[in-house]
């Protein structure tokens, strides 16, 4: 009976520890995030591309602001390969391409 309890035990340990560490790899894997710097200033060309990035499903903004001649915003995304040219082709389209740029944040 001792012999059932401790390989039951042992078990059940091996099991909650690797769920444990699935967990922290899954949170270690944290989404890129990318910082996108238009220099101009524009609060409702900044809302327009915001609007464009989420409804394109291109990534989630999760900070924005403007000043100093320029605006920013931050995005997270799935992944940077596909996203920074849907992204740049936004930014095409309103004519701001050559005047921004995509960095990817650590």
């Amino acid at each position: 009976m001792r012999i059932a309890i401790s390989i039951l035990g042992a078990v059940l340990l091996l099991h909650c520890g690797n769920e444990i560490v699935k967990q922290t790899i899954a949170e270690a894997r944290k989404k890129p995030k990318l910082k996108v710097t238009i220099y101009q200033e524009d609060l409702a060309l900044r809302k327009t591309l915001e609007k464009a990035v989420e409804q394109e499903h291109i990534g989630t903004v999760l900070d924005a602001s403007s000043g100093n001649g320029h605006m920013e915003m931050t995005v997270e995304v799935d992944e940077t390969v596909t996203t920074i040219p849907k992204i740049r082709a936004i930014l095409s389209r309103h004519g701001l391409l050559e005047h921004s740029s995509i960095v990817v944040i650590p």
